[in-house]
Order: C-alpha cells, then sequence, then structure tokens
C-alpha cells in the first residue's frame, strides 16, 4: 500500500496534469509503484537469501522504468513482467541457497569426522576448509557477499567434491529417513486410514520411491530432495478425515423417528410408542451421537482424529443398537380401524343391529383401544389379530334402516281416517278434526310412506343414515300431527241429539209448551251445527250437548196414552149392559169422568202428570163404578107362560115342526136365564 504522503503526491499530481492521459500515466505509475512494493515484499520474506543478494534483487526491482514522461517507457504489461520475473528468480535463487545451507549444516554435522581422517591435509584439507568457509560466508543471513544461483551452485558444487574427497556424506537422508520410519505409524492415523483411495496410493508410492532413494548410495540431494517433498506433498494431500457420514445418516435416520418441528418430522411409531425406558435409552444414544460428531468436527478439540473416530465409531454401535431395541408399535392402521369402529357406532348399521354384532363389534373395539393404550412391547401378530378382528366386527354388523316404529304410526294413522279396519276407537280426531290440522295429517302421512318405501329401496342413493334420518323426522312429523288433531269425540252428542230428535215423536215434545218445544228444536239445530263443524272445540261439544240434555229434560208433555186408553175403553163400555143397564146417578159420573179425560186429551199441553194421572183414575173409578146388570124380567115372563101354552090348543094342534121350534126356543131360554144368573159363567153380560 501507498504512504499518506505519496497518496497526498499522486492527488496534487492528478490536481495539476495537463490532460487526460497525463493523468492515466500518473495512475499507471502507481499502480505499477505498487506492484515493486509487493515484489519487494515477496522478496524480504524468502528466508534463505542473504542480506546483500535481497537488497541486490530488490535493487533491480527498482530499476526497472516507470516514468510516465520518459518516451522510452515499456508498456505496464511489460513492467509487469519484468518484476514478475526478478521475483521469480529470486525465489530460485533462494531454493538454491537452503540447498547450500543444508550442505553446511550436513558438512558441520560429520567435520569432526572428516578432519580427523588422515587424508585432511594439503590440498584435501585446503580445499576442504576454503570451500566450508566460502559456503558459510555466503548462507550468514547478513553476508555482503551478493552471489547469483550459478555462483552458488559453484560454491555448492565445490563444497561437496572437498566433502566426498574426505569419504564424507554430501546429501542428506535423515529427512527421509524420518519420513520412511514414520510411515507404519502413520497409515494407522485417520488422515490415512479414511483418505480417498487414489490419494493413498500416490502416497504409498511416494513411500516406495522415498525408500529407492534411501537405499541408494548414489542418490544426488535433488533426488532426495524430490522424494522427500514427494512423501510430503502426498501426506498433504492425504484428506482422511474423522468418518463421521455414516454416524450422520444414523442420527439423520434417528432423529426422523421423533416427531419435531425444526426440522419438521412426523415422527415413527417405533419410537413414539416406546416404553419410556426403550425411549430414554434411544435419546441418550442420540444425544452421546450428536455429541461425538459436534467433537469430531470441531477444530478447538483436544481429542485427536483417532480418538475422535473412536468415540464416533462407539456412539453409531449405542444409536445402531438403541434403535433396534425400540419397542414402539405402530397402531397408525388400528387407530383408524377404531376410529371407523367409532363411526360406525353412530351408523344405522350399528345402532339397528343385532346383539350378536353390536357386542362383537364392542368387544373388538375396546381390545383395539387397550392395545393403543400401550403402544409397545406387542407382537406383530397381536396388533395384526386386533385390526383383523375389529375389522371384521366391523364388516359383520347387521343394523339396517328402522322402520317399524314409523310402519306402526302409519298403520295407527290409517285407522284414524278409515282407510283401514278395524277404525280406530279415536278416528273422531281425524273426522272432527280442521281442515288445517287434516291437511297437516295427511301431509304427514304421505311423507312416512315415502319414507318407508325410500328406506326399503335397494336401489335409493342415500345412506342407510340419510334414510334413518328421513324416517325419524317422518315419525316424529306424524306423531306431531297425529298429537296436534283437534278433532274431538262427538258421540254422545251424537247420541244425545238422536235422542232429542226421537224426542219430537214422544208425547213429552209433542204435549209440551211451545217455549220448552222451541228450546228443544233450538239446541238440536245448534247440536247439528257442531256436529258438522270440523275442529268443533271440546267445549262446544259439551255445551251442545248439555243443551240437548237440558231441552229433553226440560220438556213439558207427558204421555196420555194411558189415558186414552181409559177413554177409548170408555167408549166401548157405554155399550155394555154394565153402562146401559147402570143407574142414571152412576151413568151420570162415568159420563162426566169420560168428558173430563176428553178435554185433556183434546187439549194436554200444560197438562201435568198428575192432572193426567188423575182423570185416568177418575175415569177408572166411574167405570168401575157402573152398575148395570142383565135383565131378565122380560125373558122369565115369557118362560113363565110356557106351562100353560103348552096345555092350549095353541100348542097341542100346532104342527110338529113348530112344536119343536118351540120347544128348542123354550130350552134356550131357560138356559140364558140359568146362565145369566151363574156368577162363574164364562159369557160376559152382553153375550
Amino acid at each position: 500500500d501507498i504512504t499518506e504522503q505519496e497518496a497526498n503526491g499522486l492527488t496534487g499530481r492528478i490536481e495539476n496534469a495537463k490532460d487526460l492521459r497525463e493523468v492515466e500515466g500518473i495512475l499507471e505509475e502507481a499502480e505499477l509503484k505498487k506492484a515493486k512494493k509487493d515484489a519487494e515484499s515477496e522478496v524480504d520474506k524468502l528466508t534463505n537469501l542473504n542480506k546483500a543478494q535481497k537488497d541486490a534483487l530488490k535493487a533491480e526491482i527498482d530499476d526497472i522504468e516507470t516514468d510516465p514522461t520518459n518516451e522510452n517507457m515499456k508498456t505496464i504489461e511489460k513492467v509487469k513482467t519484468a518484476i514478475t520475473a526478478v521475483v521469480t528468480k529470486a525465489k530460485e535463487l533462494d531454493g538454491k541457497m537452503k540447498s547450500l545451507k543444508d550442505l553446511v549444516t550436513l558438512v558441520n554435522g560429520q567435520k569432526s569426522t572428516l578432519t580427523a581422517k588422515p587424508d585432511y591435509k594439503d590440498n584435501k584439507k585446503t580445499a576442504f576448509d576454503s570451500a566450508l568457509k566460502a559456503a558459510e560466508d555466503l548462507v550468514k543471513t547478513d553476508s555482503a557477499e551478493n552471489k547469483t544461483a550459478d555462483e552458488v551452485d559453484n560454491i555448492k558444487n565445490a563444497l561437496e567434491k572437498a566433502v566426498k574427497d574426505l569419504g564424507g556424506k554430501t546429501v542428506d537422508k535423515s529427512a527421509l529417513q524420518e519420513l520412511i520410519n514414520g510411515d507404519t505409524g502413520f497409515k494407522k492415523t485417520i488422515v490415512y486410514i479414511n483418505a480417498d483411495k487414489s490419494k493413498q496410493t500416490t502416497y504409498d508410492k511416494a513411500i516406495t520411491d522415498g525408500k529407492s532413494v534411501l537405499t541408494d548410495a548414489n542418490a544426488t540431494v535433488e533426488r532426495v530432495t524430490q522424494a522427500v517433498n514427494a512423501i510430503n506433498s502426498a501426506k498433504a494431500a492425504l484428506d482422511g478425515k474423522v468418518n463421521t457420514t455414516e454416524l450422520e445418516q444414523k442420527v439423520s435416520e434417528a432423529k426422523k423417528l421423533k416427531k419435531s418441528t425444526n426440522p419438521q418430522s412426523a415422527g415413527d411409531a417405533k419410537y413414539e410408542n416406546a416404553s419410556e425406558a426403550k425411549k430414554s435409552a434411544f435419546d441418550t444414544a442420540l444425544q452421546q451421537a450428536e455429541s461425538a460428531l459436534t467433537e469430531a468436527k470441531s477444530d478447538q478439540s483436544q481429542k485427536s482424529p483417532e480418538q475422535k473416530q473412536q468415540a464416533v465409531n462407539d456412539a453409531l454401535t449405542a444409536l445402531t443398537k438403541a434403535v433396534q431395541n425400540l419397542d414402539g408399535n405402530d397402531v397408525s392402521k388400528l387407530q383408524t380401524a377404531i376410529a371407523n369402529a367409532k363411526a360406525k357406532q353412530q351408523e344405522v348399521v350399528y345402532k339397528n343391529g343385532t346383539a350378536v354384532k353390536k357386542k362383537a363389534l364392542d368387544d373388538a373395539l375396546k381390545t383395539a383401544e387397550d392395545l393403543v393404550k400401550t403402544p409397545h412391547g406387542h407382537t406383530d401378530s397381536e396388533i395384526s389379530t386386533a385390526l383383523n378382528n375389529l375389522n371384521t366386527a366391523i364388516s359383520g354388523l347387521d343394523g339396517m334402516v328402522n322402520t317399524a316404529e314409523l310402519q306402526t304410526a302409519v298403520d295407527n294413522a290409517k285407522k284414524l281416517t278409515g282407510v283401514t279396519t278395524p277404525k280406530s276407537q279415536d278416528a273422531y280426531k281425524y273426522e272432527n278434526a280442521s281442515e288445517a290440522k287434516k291437511s297437516a295429517f295427511d301431509k304427514a302421512l304421505q311423507q312416512a310412506e315415502s319414507a318407508i318405501t325410500e328406506a326399503k329401496n335397494a336401489k335409493s342413493t342415500k345412506t342407510p343414515e340419510q334414510k334413518q334420518q328421513a324416517v325419524n323426522t317422518a315419525l316424529t312429523a306424524l306423531t306431531k300431527a297425529v298429537n296436534e288433531l283437534d278433532g274431538n269425540d262427538k258421540s254422545q252428542l251424537v247420541a244425545k241429539l238422536a235422542e232429542a230428535k226421537g224426542k219430537k215423536n214422544d208425547a213429552s215434545y209433542k204435549n209440551a209448551s211451545a217455549a220448552k218445544q222451541a228450546a228443544l228444536d233450538n239446541a238440536i239445530t245448534s247440536a247439528e251445527s257442531i256436529v258438522k263443524k270440523a275442529g268443533a272445540t271440546e267445549k262446544e261439544i259439551s255445551d251442545a250437548t248439555s243443551a240437548l240434555n237440558n231441552a229433553v229434560t226440560g220438556l213439558d208433555g207427558h204421555d196420555t196414552s194411558a189415558l186414552q186408553a181409559a177413554v177409548t175403553a170408555a167408549e166401548s163400555k157405554k155399550k155394555t149392559v154394565a153402562y146401559m143397564n147402570a143407574s142414571d146417578t152412576k151413568k151420570t159420573a162415568f159420563d162426566n169422568a169420560v168428558a173430563a179425560a176428553q178435554a185433556i186429551l183434546d187439549s194436554p199441553k200444560g197438562k201435568t202428570e198428575q192432572e193426567i194421572s188423575d182423570a185416568k183414575t177418575q175415569l177408572e173409578t166411574a167405570s168401575n163404578a157402573l152398575d148395570g146388570t142383565v135383565d131378565t124380567s122380560k125373558l122369565q115372563v115369557e118362560v113363565n107362560k110356557a106351562d100353560s101354552l103348552k096345555k092350549s090348543v095353541q100348542y097341542t094342534n100346532a104342527v110338529q115342526d113348530k112344536k119343536s121350534a118351540y120347544d128348542t126356543a123354550l130350552t134356550a131360554a131357560e138356559s140364558a136365564l140359568a146362565d145369566a144368573k151363574n156368577a162363574q159363567s164364562a159369557n160376559t153380560p152382553e153375550q
């Protein structure tokens, strides 16, 4: 980044620029200055270069021309390329300096051995000492020697030759040896075990190649370095981590067994219906599994990958076992069947079913509900049997639409109307009802019959419940219509009316006063209107009946038939001996009694029963008092003449026929006289 002073300078130059091209040049210069600073920073970070080398390289970077006012200025792309080339050269030199440093370290490690050798003298001694010193001087951080890559190679080659001449080592294989020695243990680590197979293969090959280099006495530093780098590179590429895939999958599966809203999960009967102990064991195993996963993925964990993997494996085993041990039963189908069974209990097929079928459902339902209450620890067979038994009980229900009560109501209703026999004793409730009530009754009866027909129609699209509802509704409506019939019993009124009408042919009416007759006539007329009136109230009927009864009982006409009979008998008696031969006094009394009785008969209205009775009694008394008897005096005179007549010529000289006729007549006369005087005779006085 540029400094504040540099920024201010750029700002001033831009403000003073003459044209856009100059502004662009200033900006390009600023961009390249930053590129140089970044490049110099990279050089400073190279740890194997000495101070002189770094200074020279940074100076080279600074010398790259960037002045926009210079006509020979390179393009910005070329300048950047030149900067990059210097950085690349610096890195290459840094690598060579590292190799030289490593060689110096290796030589110093065996210096005491090499300088103690017999060959360490003369030219070999001089060559070794000078070569080692040149190398040591160069690799010092504050060295003032600015050596190029080729010069570094020459110093390194000179040191290697001097060391070899003394029989020393010029190649350090310790790093390679260490990597190969650690291979067996490394392959037991998670980073290797769980790595991608292709990357394992690359690592295995790098180890194999490294072993070849390690055993090759002529292996160069480059080959050793290459082998070390190859192993380290392959090792770094190994991507083995704690393998949580299987546990994560198992945890994911396990979580789905529990009801959850985040994430959404309906749960599984295996867990949801499990016993508390099994659920608790499962919850613990799941919690431990999640903890193991968290620990495995934590960069802050103190545990090694191997410890994490072991924890993951143990958690997987425990969770798998806990899942297997869950004893919850899936009773969802059984619950569905239970709901279906309970719904059936509200339907006609159950309500109207036989007791045996209803009990079968009730028992199967109770068994199923008991299983659902404790939905764990049961065998699949127990669940299946309960389900089958419940479904069988449901399908076995035999209830049908119950029309019996409605049919009875319909039959009774028809008897009210007289459509069917025997006619109901309450038929008057319909017959005498008002038209509105009759109409409501007729409509309810028709709907009831329609409901019964529909209920028995196998082709109907209505459900049994709809049919039963229609039947029940029709029953309620018909019952209501029957109860609301407002016809009242007129039988007593009709009977009383007939009685009243009959009275009009009776002496009690005919002989009644005009007022009493009018009262009966009016009561009859009123009663007839009530009899004809539809919906006549009970009070109207009662009042009409009472009026008739009062009118009938109020008739003041009395029966004169007995008196009439007495008069008739009296008229006949006038032709009898008892009357004709009666004394004048008796006759007069009799005639007066007949006249009095006839007067009542001629005008019977208003006559009391006592008057009629008295007239009859008086007439009968007068009749019984008649004292007329049979008159035999004249006949006796003629009979008395018989003795003298028979001695007379008139008799004696008469022809025989005349004499016989006289004798017969005389005998009959004597017999008649004897019979007339005989109280025991069967003949009437008139006879």
